[in-house]
């Protein structure tokens, strides 16, 4: 009985984990959003942040896609 108490608070914590890792990526990807509508189009800062914002997003999603699966 005691070990299935261990795994199972070792797996609530990863899970607490991966969720505050999720929020945080969220709040990442709003920040580079505003900071791309202020950023001039076609600079170089520009093109940068439009990456960081595009493998933010998809890191967000595949997180929340994992957080969301037992």
């Amino acid at each position: 009985m005691d070990e299935l108490r261990r795994r199972r608070s070792r797996r609530d914590e990863a899970i607490r984990g991966l969720s505050d890792r999720v929020y945080c990526q969220y709040y990442r990807c709003m920040v580079l959003r505003k900071k791309l509508e202020v950023t001039a189009e076609g600079s170089g800062t520009y093109e940068k942040r439009k990456a960081q914002l595009i493998r933010g997003e998809r890191r967000y999603s595949s997180m929340k896609k994992r957080l969301s699966s037992p």
